[in-house]
């Protein structure tokens, strides 16, 4: 309670104001108060912990997203040439421009030509096409990455996010292969996202989710078939979480039925 021998004055400003009811007693126990025309509400202790975790949050991920943009983007025209490089750059351009129709990598050597028709149309920007197409490739980095940074949120405690964040961002194949102009950086993608809606999926029980997870699945196809390699990997996963939410198989069936 506020001392009564503690007197209110009206010409006090709002910082003595706060610090005249910091001083009592009892002030961890204040909410809202309103003294002589002076309102002032204090946060009880789960607020300020909440907000400190949100702020922490914020200032990890910031970390992280300035770290992959200097670990990704610093020196990416140093990289020399890779053959299947040249090939995607190539073909997308001269499928852009009619020089050869969308089926023709298909006839070719049978690969879907998503990933050709992508590389093709960034190289319309006004830079080297070679660093366009390593941008796109980055882009699809940063889905894959940050993707899975969330779905790890959601399963696992976050104070770990940090170090998880840096085993990404550090990760040697991810650091070489995501520079360069690859369908692999797609496939990549694809497979964080389709994780990250099994997980809504199993969190949410929406039909939606597994709508998404087909359409991923079907756009997957026209950038490489080995999209198909996260199947088994989603399955077990599933199962995983299931056992552990301990949810209906039946309105799991029923649901994969609806979205497919």
């Amino acid at each position: 309670m506020l001392h009564e021998n503690r007197v209110w004055r009206p010409d006090r400003t709002v910082f003595e104001c706060h610090l005249w009811l910091h001083l009592d007693d009892d002030w961890q126990n204040l909410s809202a108060v309103q003294v002589h025309g002076c309102p002032y509400i204090y946060p009880n202790r789960n607020e300020i912990e909440f907000k400190v975790k949100v702020y922490w949050t914020r200032m990890v991920w910031l970390f992280l997203f300035i770290l992959f943009l200097f670990t990704r983007v610093a020196f990416l025209g140093v990289l020399p040439l890779f053959n299947d490089e040249a090939t995607y750059l190539r073909w997308g351009w001269e499928m852009i421009h009619g020089i050869k129709p969308w089926w023709y990598p298909i006839a070719i050597n049978g690969k879907p030509p998503l990933t050709m028709l992508l590389y093709g149309l960034v190289q319309g920007l006004p830079i080297d096409p070679l660093i366009a197409g390593r941008l796109l490739a980055v882009c699809f980095s940063a889905i894959t990455v940050f993707v899975s940074i969330k779905t790890y949120s959601i399963l696992f405690p976050k104070r770990s996010i940090l170090f998880y964040g840096l085993l990404l961002v550090f990760h040697p194949f991810l650091l070489f292969f995501d520079r360069l102009a690859l369908s692999e950086t797609m496939v990549t993608a694809i497979g964080a996202l389709l994780l990250y809606a099994m997980v809504r999926y199993m969190h949410t029980r929406k039909v939606q989710w597994i709508l998404v997870i087909a359409v991923l699945f079907g756009i997957g196809w026209w950038v490489k078939t080995t999209v198909f390699v996260f199947l088994p990997a989603l399955v077990i996963f599933w199962v995983w979480l299931g056992i552990k939410k301990k949810i209906s198989w039946k309105q799991v069936f029923f649901d994969a039925i609806a979205g497919t």
